[in-house]
């Protein structure tokens, strides 16, 4: 059903009286909040609200001077649509260096040629304004300390040392969190999210399960979203059937080898077409092989319906890469025998 909001047209409790089962994959759509004074002032905007606008066909208006704080893609989306919606000066905002965003290289590069300003080891410290209206950010420049819990080296104020940029428009872009308002009888977790099962999602109601950003986690990529997702839906089938709830042994895609003699299928060679065994063949073999082709003329007039020998094709890619083969061989041993075989000491020089 479009349009119906849990917690305002229907309740959690409404539609497990209605259904059997219930799959809560509500995302991670809300913006975290900078955390700093004066963040809720008019013109401080999250990153993937200002997003979802542009991408609805809106046209928010940002003004002039816009500061798009975080290191990660949403930030650089954030700071790159602000450039096209007529920003003339755009800043991105990130307590560390670049070396530890992780944003894609990739994006960062293409927002500095689009024009962007990256203040790297700044933080907010605060959000200035006037008559309600964002005016100001006043940023704590940072230096690198000890790396943190996940390896990174942790971002620490330089006492004293500010920096402050005029600004029209502020867009926080640290982070994504959900919005459970309607499913507070969900077990949540310390960062707010769902609490389930990570192996069938099931939650802590029975027969209500939990997939995607809005579980465990938190927001990740798209794929681990839809793999949760399916696991959940095996586990839903599972519940319908009465059977336990056991997660389903992971699928790998596995490539079959085969071992084919093409030589053998051809009818070039007088092969029937079977799929033999491979056999290394020596030099011997290789010697005995080239004496056996037909010579180019036979095979230019060949005996099929075109008057082309139905080998044809096959002889002379094999003619080219042995005569590219020996064109290498000829060149380099030239080389190397002119300085008196000292790389290859199969090509020796004649005693005078």
């Amino acid at each position: 059903k479009n349009n119906v909001k849990v917690g305002e047209d229907v309740t959690l409790e409404s539609l497990r009286a209605e259904y059997d089962a219930v799959l809560v994959a509500v995302g991670a759509w809300k913006s975290t909040g900078i955390g700093c004074e004066g963040d809720k002032l008019e013109g401080v905007l999250g990153g993937i609200d200002m997003l979802r606008e542009v991408n609805l066909g809106g046209r928010p208006n940002l003004g002039k001077n816009v500061a798009v704080v975080g290191g990660g893609n949403v930030a650089m989306d954030a700071c790159r649509t602000a450039v096209r919606l007529g920003a003339e000066n755009v800043y991105v905002i990130y307590r560390r260096t670049r070396a530890e965003a992780p944003a894609e290289d990739l994006e960062i590069e293409e927002a500095l040629e689009e024009g962007v300003t990256f203040k790297w080891l700044t933080n907010p410290a605060e959000i200035i304004g006037e008559n309600g209206k964002v005016t100001k950010i006043k940023l704590q420049v940072m230096e690198l300390g000890e790396p943190d819990a996940s390896g990174r080296r942790s971002p620490v104020p330089v006492e004293g040392k500010f920096e402050i940029l005029d600004v029209d428009t502020v867009i926080s872009a640290i982070g994504q969190r959900c919005a459970l308002e309607g499913f507070e009888a969900l077990t949540q977790t310390r960062k707010g999210t769902i609490e389930a099962n990570e192996n069938n999602g099931a939650t802590n109601l029975e027969g209500v399960f939990a997939a995607g950003d809005a579980t465990n986690r938190g927001p990740s990529i798209a794929v681990r979203a839809i793999g949760e997702a399916n696991d959940a839906a095996a586990a839903i089938d599972a519940y319908l059937q009465g059977k336990a709830l056991i997660k389903a042994e992971p699928f790998y895609s596995k490539r079959k080898p085969e071992d084919i003699d093409f030589l053998a299928q051809s009818a070039f060679f007088g092969g029937k077409g079977e799929q033999t065994p491979v056999v290394a063949f020596d030099s011997q073999d290789l010697r005995k092989l080239l004496a056996d082709f037909p010579s180019s003329a036979s095979i230019l007039s060949g005996n099929g319906d075109d008057g082309v020998h139905p080998s044809a094709p096959l002889f002379f890619e094999m003619y080219i890469i042995i005569q590219i083969n020996l064109v290498f061989v000829n060149t380099f041993a030239q080389i190397f025998s002119k300085i008196g075989g000292r790389i290859m000491p199969f090509v020796r020089k004649e005693s005078v």
